[in-house]
């Protein structure tokens, strides 16, 4: 049978944090100071940019965030979610991480919005943004100008008591390499670890390698490892697709395909 859950997608307009995390996560109502499960705990443990050593021995506090009908969303602790895929699953993971920064769901009236980029004045905004809006708890490897030629995205995020970890890694179908110009590890040289004045990656992988080579020693080992090509270049191939999940099992526990919503207007589907 199928080992990758597929998720059906949405497009950023008409989808929250909370209706994917429903899908991911455990999930409990709150009313009147009593917790009810909505949804079983199905997951256990995501990407840190420090060594395995290095990770405190407890993590005391549950990462949750309420939404506006003052439902309670929460990850198990040690959790570590990574996002492959393109700018709208980009979407999806800035507001979820938004809103376990902020303990509320992300508001769609916020201004700018993260969940918007064309609010920003260039790309280098939109990122630096980013990193002071919840700093200091993410890192940026973060370059874009011009086409897409010239584009370096990848994004680490953690609660500050280490209790709920995530990652995206931007993808841009399936024959577009990944690039990066570093991977988690210690803080040996804070000097790559920020949004980037130029284009200078030091790798250059196929999303296969990248699962293998970047994502699978993230420490602590990623939980959920959610894969998506949106509307670039189409699905892959029979083949690709089974190489692809063969690597993404060997990285996490739990994987995820994500559809993508077309637009209404888009009448060549």
């Amino acid at each position: 049978g199928n080992r990758m859950r597929s998720v059906t997608g949405c497009m950023r307009s008409a989808c929250g944090a909370s209706t994917l995390l429903m899908l991911l996560l455990s999930t409990e109502a709150v009313n009147g100071g009593k917790t009810n499960p909505l949804l079983p705990s199905s997951l256990r443990g995501l990407p840190s940019l420090l060594p395995k050593h290095a990770l405190p021995k407890t993590v005391h506090k549950q990462a949750c965030y309420f939404d506006k009908l003052r439902a309670a969303y929460c990850a198990p602790r040690g959790e570590h979610i990574v996002f492959m895929g393109d700018s709208i699953t980009r979407y999806q993971w800035l507001a979820m991480v938004a809103s376990f920064h902020h303990g509320s769901e992300m508001s769609e009236s916020e201004f700018p919005s993260l969940a918007n980029e064309n609010e920003w004045l260039n790309w280098k905004h939109f990122f630096k943004s980013e990193v002071e809006r919840f700093a200091p708890n993410l890192r940026c490897d973060c370059y874009r100008q011009g086409n897409l030629s010239f584009v370096i995205e990848n994004t680490y995020f953690w609660m500050p008591n280490r209790s709920l970890n995530m990652t995206y890694i931007q993808v841009f179908g399936v024959n577009r390499p990944l690039i990066g110009t570093w991977a988690p590890g210690p803080f040996s040289n804070d000097s790559y670890r920020e949004v980037h004045e130029r284009y200078q990656p030091r790798w250059e992988l196929t999303w296969k390698e990248a699962i293998i080579n970047v994502v699978k020693p993230l420490q602590p080992p990623p939980t959920v490892l959610v894969l998506n090509t949106g509307l670039w270049q189409g699905l892959p191939s029979t083949n690709y697709a089974l190489d692809l999940l063969k690597a993404a099992e060997a990285a996490a526990p739990r994987v995820l395909w994500k559809t993508t919503t077309h637009p209404r207007n888009d009448s060549s589907r």
